[in-house]
């Protein structure tokens, strides 16, 4: 297992007093839609739970600093960066059984783009939400 959300809590720890004393204040973790709760059915059998579990609290690790630090104008939220043609998508895209999927698969510079974008575009309202590349709101 790879603990993401102890290496976002290390980045918090060592960041947050530099961020905390910017005008903005935007704080964007990249979590996966693996780690949404309401689409625990839907990635059953696809990634192993563990990632799971690591996005999962990656997303609730963002969601309490977002409440914690409300009152300091921080905006800090996670984002779904799409199924980006990663080595673990590809992998993942090879198996005939999710051949559908192949069309919905971005590329690493365009990923990258959309969460810069989102960061840019970031709001009070923002804040504490769980989003896809697109800017649309993900259910947690």
């Amino acid at each position: 297992m790879k603990p993401e959300e102890l290496h976002c809590f290390i980045l918090w720890s060592e960041c947050s007093g530099l961020l905390l004393k910017r005008t903005t204040r935007v704080f964007e973790a990249v979590s996966s839609l693996a780690g949404s709760n309401t689409s625990a059915t839907q990635m059953a059998g696809i990634l192993n739970g563990t990632y799971s579990l690591s996005k999962a609290a990656l997303n609730y690790l963002v969601r309490r600093i977002s409440v914690e630090h409300a009152e300091d104008d921080l905006i800090a939220f996670t984002v779904h960066p799409g199924l980006v043609e990663t080595d673990m998508a590809v992998e993942f895209l090879a198996d005939p059984k999710f051949e559908a999927w192949k069309s919905a698969a971005i590329k690493p510079d365009d990923s990258a783009e959309a969460l810069l974008a989102i960061a840019d575009k970031a709001t009070k309202e923002t804040s504490g939400k769980f989003l896809n590349y697109d800017g649309t709101e993900l259910p947690w």
